[in-house]
Order: C-alpha cells, then sequence, then structure tokens
C-alpha cells in the first residue's frame, strides 16, 4: 500500500528536499493548501494531491502514515494540534528521518558548513565510483553542492551534524535525535546559537562522543587539541579512530598528496588545508564501510 506522507511547513528548503525524496519512494506527498504554489514551484517533480487547509478541521486526514513538521512551526498551529488529537503520528523531520533510518547504520558528521559541503561531494562521489549504495541528509549549500536528500533502501545512511537546538519544541541537538551509530568529528562546529559559549559545544560533543552506542566508532580529527580529548577517553566497546590531515609536497612540480602508508595524486582542487582535512575524514570513515585506502585513492583522482 502506498504510504500517505503529509508536510506542515514544506516551505522550509530542508522539508522540500526530503518531501522529494520521500515521492521518489512512491509516497503520496500531500500539503497544505497555503503553500502549494510554493512547493509546486521548487518541486515541479511531483504534484500536491489532496491539498488541506490548515484551519479547515473538516478537512483532517486521519488516514496518513506520518505528518511531517517543520522546524519553523508552532506548537499551537491549528492542524498539528488536531493531528495530534486524533492520534496521528506527527514528527518533526529530524525524528521522522531517525524512524526512516532505525535499521540503517547511521553515520552523523559534525564540522564546520564548508568542510560538510565537501564531505559529501568527495563521499558521494567515491561511493559511486564504486558503485556502492548510500542515503545521505545534507542541509549545507555552497557552490559544490546544494541541499541534498537521498532515501532508499540502502543500510547505510550519513547525516549532517549540529549542535544547536533543533527548535523550542524539540529542544535536542540534531545527534541527538538521530541516535547514530558512528560520529565523525571533522572540526568543532561555529557558533550559530549565541547561546552557546566554546566550552559547551565542547561539553556537547563529548556528550554525543558518550551517546555512541557499543560497537559504534568515533572518527576524529587529532589534530585539533580538544577533540582529541573526547577522543581518547575510554568508552566500553566503542572503537576510537583518530585521523591525521593529508600532507602534501611538490615533486617536478606536481602536486601529491598522501599520509605515512603510501603517496597518491589528489586533484589540485583539494590542495588546501580544509580539503586536506575532510579528504582524511572520509577515508578513515569508509575504511569502516569497505572500501579501502587504495580504493579510495583511486576513486578520488577521478573527483573534479
Amino acid at each position: 500500500m502506498t504510504p500517505k506522507t503529509h508536510f506542515i511547513g514544506i516551505e522550509e528548503l530542508p522539508m522540500m528536499a526530503i518531501a522529494s525524496a520521500l515521492h521518489k519512494q512512491g509516497h503520496t506527498i500531500t500539503t497544505c493548501r497555503t503553500v502549494n504554489k510554493i512547493a509546486n514551484e521548487l518541486l515541479p517533480e511531483f504534484r500536491q494531491q489532496n491539498a488541506l487547509h490548515p484551519n479547515d478541521a473538516s478537512a483532517v486526514d486521519v488516514n496518513y502514515d506520518a505528518v511531517i513538521v517543520g522546524q519553523n512551526v508552532n506548537k499551537d498551529h491549528e492542524q498539528v494540534m488536531q493531528l495530534q488529537q486524533l492520534g496521528v503520528p506527527v514528527y518533526f523531520y529530524p525524528a521522522y528521518l531517525q524512524k526512516y533510518a532505525k535499521d540503517k547504520q547511521r553515520i552523523l558528521v559534525i564540522g564546520k558548513d564548508e568542510m560538510l559541503a565537501k564531505f559529501f561531494t568527495i563521499l558521494i562521489h567515491v561511493m559511486h565510483y564504486w558503485k556502492r549504495t548510500l542515503n545521505y541528509v545534507a542541509f549545507v549549500s555552497d557552490h559544490s553542492m546544494e541541499v541534498a536528500v537521498h532515501l532508499s533502501d540502502a543500510p547505510i545512511i550519513f547525516f549532517q551534524g549540529d549542535l544547536c537546538c533543533f527548535s523550542p519544541l524539540d529542544p535536542r541537538n540534531l545527534a541527538s535525535i538521530y541516535q547514530p551509530h558512528v560520529v565523525v568529528m571533522i572540526d568543532i562546529p561555529a557558533m550559530k546559537d549565541t547561546d552557546n559559549t566554546y566550552s559547551q559545544n565542547i561539553t556537547t560533543l563529548q556528550d554525543i562522543a558518550d551517546a555512541i552506542p557499543k560497537a559504534g566508532r568515533l572518527i576524529y580529527n587529532k589534530g585539533i587539541i580538544e577533540l582529541c580529548e573526547i577522543g581518547s577517553i575510554n568508552r566500553i566497546d566503542v572503537e576510537s579512530v583518530p585521523f591525521a590531515p593529508h600532507t602534501y609536497e611538490f615533486t617536478n612540480k606536481k602536486n601529491k598528496a598522501g599520509t605515512t602508508v603510501q603517496t597518491k595524486d589528489i586533484p589540485v582542487s583539494l590542495m588546501d588545508k580544509t580539503s586536506l582535512q575532510v579528504l582524511s575524514s572520509v577515508c578513515a570513515v569508509l575504511a569502516g564501510c569497505a572500501v579501502t585506502y587504495t580504493q579510495f585513492h583511486e576513486a578520488i583522482q577521478t573527483y573534479r
């Protein structure tokens, strides 16, 4: 039976990306009449069906398989309240994604926005090169990557992490909501929430590491003192995997990059400090996904 999923707050960019991904998986997508025009313009690949007006109590459908709510939707939103009273499953979108991925290996990636964008572009390139399937949820955007959500029956999913409170109605951070098996700490994220101090962010990162379940992994940049301290803590049945940023040298005027294992050519576009840190983090996490060091470097030579 085709799942029927209703969106409240679909005008938010992450919500539209999720709706598009679920539509491609065969879900029937519905939303509020007030934003149909916006959604149809930005998501032309699916048409809104059974449009509902948020103030029309008689139009509320109790047959939704799930209702997904945006970050900026208030708790007193009339339709949300009606659906909750009727016992319809209502989720903020991170909670829905965690439920969707409950049987997948969940990998959370934390770092500055520019690092996250590059991480996902490199990750996807390498996995596609070797024809490996994966899911990902990345809400970063720069010149190389737009907001991206890909959902399928793949056994592994990568999430972009964030240390900030998700919303006043769900004060947890994304790491707490997604409940990852593997956490990748490339760098300490910039403080987006003015209420958070640097020391509070470090405490949050340690809490995230402490919450990794048994048989999980913490992959961290050992070149950052605070992350090295978090990674060096002994956690029962949790593997700590430090990585060092790739180094490079100039040989015969040709850029080279490598680790202590061996030296490999990599694209000139990756020859900067940020890219080299990200490169090493992707290499480290994919080693746990059956992509060897040699395979990684073969794939990365075709990265553009």
